[in-house]
């Protein structure tokens, strides 16, 4: 008997962040976010820690904005 393929379920997009936590640590920016639907994620941005916060969050927001 032949039996069909299973097909990965796409992961529903995160929604449009609602919150965004932007720490300083060495050598990196990490960064949490919380989105609409209660979902979020994390990531680093990798600049000096003496960098301007402009500039650093503007780092931050670009590759979010590509995501939404």
């Amino acid at each position: 008997m032949a039996r069909r393929h299973r097909t990965k379920e796409k992961r529903p997009p995160f929604g449009i962040p609602r919150k965004i936590i932007l720490l300083s640590g060495q050598d990196v920016w990490p960064y949490t976010f919380i989105a609409d639907d209660s979902g979020g994620g994390c990531g680093k941005v990798a600049m000096p820690t003496d960098a301007a916060l402009e500039n650093a969050q503007a780092a931050v927001f670009t590759p979010l904005a590509d995501l939404t």
